[in-house]
């Protein structure tokens, strides 16, 4: 805000019957406002100190993928978790991703809801996670039975 508009300003809010002190308060965080938006604009958003690249969520989420690429699939296309027994696949109904990652979080010290939810989020994304629906039942012949 240059001089010119700020001395306008002042008389334009004194003429409204504005005090002095107040007409220079409302200045001033018309001021602050504009260096913290052109901060903003030309540094772009800021890091909180020693936060990991990419924010904790995503941290958590690369760790919730590293951990979970032989046991959890997750299918766009049906918006499904798929987990494996250890012998077959099936659809995960039970929120084990969420659970999971919830354990992830908290081992961060962030275990709140909308963490949790941009853990699982960002991890279904994680290609070692990807499922296509292409992949299951590729062949019809086979039957998920047991080895009796």
């Amino acid at each position: 805000m240059h001089d010119d508009d700020a001395d306008e300003l002042l008389h334009k809010l004194m003429e409204d019957g504005v005090s002095i002190e107040e007409a220079y308060e409302k200045l001033k965080r018309r001021r602050s406002n504009n260096n913290r938006r052109q901060a903003a604009q030309t540094n772009g958003p800021r890091r909180k100190k020693n936060s990991p690249p990419g924010g904790l969520e995503d941290q958590v989420a690369l760790a919730f993928a590293e951990q979970h690429a032989e046991d959890l699939r997750y299918v766009a296309a049906w918006s499904k978790w798929m987990g494996w027994t250890g012998a077959r696949w099936h659809i995960e109904e039970t929120l084990s991703a969420f659970d999971l990652a919830r354990k992830l979080c908290r081992e961060n010290d962030k275990a709140d809801a909308r963490t949790v939810v941009a853990v699982t989020t960002l991890a279904r994304s994680d290609r070692r996670l990807a499922g296509t629906t292409s992949q299951w039942d590729s062949n019809p012949s086979l039957f998920n039975t047991g080895d009796e």
